[in-house]
C-alpha cells in the first residue's frame, strides 16, 4: 500500500531531523505523487548529499528531486521535479517500482539510477 503524500512528508521531515539535526530546519520538503523535492540552503555538499540520501531511504518515496543549494554555490536550473516524476512513472510502467528496485536521483537536469 502506498503512503499518502502527507504521510511521506511527515516521515521525510522526521528522518531529516534525525540525520541532520538543526540543519534540517533549513531544508524544505515537498511531496507530490511520492516524488520528494528538497529545497532550501545548506552549508556543505556533505549536508546536501546526506539530505538526499536520507529522503531517498524513506519507505514509499518514488524519487528525489534535489533542489537544495549550498551556501556560496550557484543555483541549479528548474525542472528536476518533473523529470524525477517522469522517470519514476516510466519505471513503474515497465513494472519496476521506483525505490524498491531502482533509486532515482535528479539534480540539475541529470538523472542517476542505482540499484
Amino acid at each position: 500500500m502506498m503512503r499518502s503524500d502527507l504521510m511521506l512528508h511527515a516521515a521525510v521531515c522526521t528522518a531529516l531531523r534525525r540525520a541532520l539535526g538543526p540543519v534540517a530546519g533549513r531544508v524544505g520538503v515537498r511531496v507530490h505523487d511520492g516524488v520528494v523535492t528538497l529545497t532550501g540552503k545548506v552549508e556543505s555538499l556533505d549536508q546536501k548529499h546526506a539530505a538526499e540520501r536520507t529522503a531517498g531511504w524513506v519507505a514509499g518515496v518514488r524519487a528525489v528531486a534535489q533542489e537544495l543549494q549550498v551556501d556560496g554555490m550557484p543555483a541549479a536550473p528548474h525542472g528536476d521535479v518533473a523529470l524525477a516524476k517522469a522517470v519514476a512513472d516510466s519505471l513503474e510502467l515497465e513494472g519496476i517500482p521506483a525505490r524498491r528496485h531502482v533509486a532515482v536521483r535528479v539534480e540539475a537536469g541529470w538523472v542517476a539510477l542505482s540499484g
